[in-house]
């Protein structure tokens, strides 16, 4: 019975600890989701499900945990929406049953689970009665993005207590893997008397994806069907008609990243070429009609208000990138057979999205590598004194006009043989290519890829590191990253004497320069045959760019709208990701070549 108590548990947290992941991601996009209602209800199965388990393993601070985060999303659920404040409340009740599952400690008594007999379902199938019509729309929005639909049919082998949490986490992998349209039973009450699902959804992806994701314990004759829209929904996908934008509190859209580097470069030129004008020609305005000026004022204050949505709509919550964190730590240290907790403290900061992206990546990284080779294993911290859990601190705040993170292990620390080099400690462990491997530390590596966060700290974000390290007590990151700018992607080339940086999100194409390809039309102007398309040529300096005896020049083919341009330039260097000070409108630094050079901005031209 022991080992089928220990069995169990384990199961639950596996089980937990998938599912708050998805807890935290629902939650941080409950508030911005065009329809809350489905995350609601997916969110309530997951947190009815780890209850309900929590309930029967005796786990009372977890049960208790679960029954916050119901309680909030019933509130939810019967208003139809989800407020900022609830979606503070949720993530915040979240972050409590994760930290109460990192918490907990096994109290089963010893007369384990009792045993039962699960019967099927109904001999009916998912396929058997038409889609509503929620369910019709989802088919539909899948069918218009061109992902494959599949039926996937399984059947959970387990006690009664746990074949729920197996079929939840089922469809918690699946709604990773795919878009879920509609599932049988549905889950949105209790699957008594049920050990068997049918789920109907689509993806980008083949059947191996969605395998992957039902490759759960217990879980058995697993089906997966291929399917035509047409069998469900005879529509062509052509006469589909949203009609609800108007109806929509909040809207989703997908964007390339060269499109929304080039909405956000528009907007930051807009803005600046009315405040050229307002100082160039102050008194050419004055002597506008009254009518004039107010129209010209109105379009100061619309461009304005771009460049401020625009802003405003690409900063996300720190919380975001923080709260998934520990459920990540879980997984890293389960598998190196370590105990770990996180804590994390976060004020109210907000990150530009691109930079987001670059900041859960180092804290992915830093967090990895605490756990891989800062925490000890449980027998090597209790030789030391220390309590088997191991812990890391994670803190962000705003230090104007920077924001600060803080990540902090009470792990082995570094190494002394990395020290007394002449060279601070961060700068020794994050040279490429630095590792203790070997050394009679016990670890098998500290500072493992550290010269990828310094690349991303220093070079992209023009942020710094400060690091210190205590033999047995761990290591403090202190992470400074600027506020003020934003990274935007350039390539750095050099035309005659001088460096330029061209965003990247106007370069199409690069080549070297075939002279047989260039003409001169009746006017005089130079074009280059590109395909069967006469591209005007251009150099960016005044007198031209010279050609040497036996060193070739180079294309860079640009567009901006339908408009393309060939620049001529002498060399690339490459291409980089730069910092940009949306108030210094014309230059910005190149770490490639080590100095402030021009930003050439193509829509200016073109």
């Amino acid at each position: 019975m022991a080992d089928k108590n220990a069995r169990l548990a384990a199961m639950f947290r596996e089980d937990a600890e998938g599912m708050i992941e998805l807890l935290h991601l629902i939650a941080a996009r409950i508030g911005r989701t065009e329809n809350p209602l489905e995350s609601i209800d997916q969110a309530f199965r997951y947190a009815h499900s780890i209850r309900s388990e929590a309930s029967f393993l005796r786990y009372g601070s977890i049960v208790a945990a679960a029954r916050e985060v119901e309680r909030i999303l019933r509130r939810c659920r019967e208003a139809g929406r989800a407020t900022a404040s609830d979606s503070q409340g949720l993530s915040d009740a979240v972050v409590a049953l994760d930290h109460a599952l990192s918490g907990v400690e096994p109290a089963l008594a010893s007369d384990g689970p009792g045993g039962g007999r699960i019967l099927l379902a109904d001999e009916t199938h998912l396929l058997d009665s038409p889609l509503d019509a929620v369910r019709l729309e989802r088919l539909r929005a899948s069918r218009v993005r061109g992902e494959q639909l599949f039926l996937v049919r399984c059947r959970v082998d387990e006690i009664p207590e746990m074949v729920a949490p197996r079929l939840y986490l089922v469809i918690g992998n699946l709604e990773k893997a795919a878009n879920v349209i509609d599932t049988l039973p549905r889950l949105d009450g209790l699957v008594d008397g049920v050990d068997r699902i049918e789920v109907l959804c689509a993806l980008t992806g083949g059947p191996e994806e969605l395998r992957r994701a039902v490759a759960v314990d217990a879980v058995e004759q697993v089906e997966i069907e291929s399917l035509e829209y047409s069998e469900l929904d005879p529509i062509d996908p052509t006469e589909y008609r949203s009609g609800m934008m108007v109806q929509a509190d909040r809207i989703t859209l997908s964007m390339e990243t060269r499109r929304y580097e080039q909405l956000c470069l528009h907007a930051d030129e807009l803005t600046h070429q009315l405040a050229e004008i307002v100082e160039r020609d102050r008194s050419a305005l004055q002597s506008l009609s009254r009518e004039s000026r107010l129209r010209f004022e109105l379009t100061e204050r619309l461009a304005d208000s771009v460049a401020a949505t625009i802003r405003a709509t690409s900063y996300v919550s720190a919380r975001t990138i923080l709260d998934p964190l520990p459920a990540v730590v879980r997984r890293i240290a389960r598998d190196a057979g370590k105990q770990v907790r996180v804590r994390i403290t976060a004020a109210d900061v907000s990150l530009f999205l691109p930079v987001a992206d670059i900041v859960r990546d180092i804290l992915l990284h830093l967090v990895r590598n605490a756990v891989d080779h800062g925490i000890e294993p449980p027998a090597q911290r209790t030789a030391a004194g220390k309590p088997e859990t191991g812990v890391i601190e994670i803190s962000v705040e705003s230090q104007h006009p920077d924001t600060v993170l803080r990540i902090h292990d009470d792990g082995r620390g570094i190494p002394a043989q990395a020290r007394g080099s002449g060279r601070s400690l961060w700068e020794v462990i994050s040279a490429a290519g630095f590792t203790t491997a070997g050394a009679d530390t016990g670890a098998s590596g500290e500072g493992v890829g550290l010269d990828v966060v310094r690349y991303s700290v220093e070079r992209v974000l023009s942020g710094s590191v400060e690091l210190e390290s205590e033999a047995g007590r761990g290591c403090r990151f202190a992470i400074r990253v600027p506020t003020v700018g934003r990274p935007l992607s350039v390539l750095v080339a050099k035309s005659a004497s001088r460096f330029v940086a061209i965003p990247a999100a106007y370069v199409f194409d690069r080549f070297v320069i075939d002279m047989a390809q260039v003409t001169r039309d009746s006017a005089g102007a130079l074009h280059y045959r590109y395909g069967d398309e006469a591209v005007p040529l251009r150099s960016l300096e005044a007198e031209g760019v010279k050609a040497t005896e036996g060193v070739p020049l180079h294309g860079l083919l640009l567009a901006v709208g339908a408009n393309r341009q060939l620049v001529v330039v002498n060399d690339v260097v490459g291409e980089e990701t730069v910092l940009r000070d949306v108030q210094v409108r014309d230059s910005v630094f190149s770490q490639s070549v080590n100095q402030s050079v021009s930003l050439f901005l193509p829509l200016r031209y073109l």
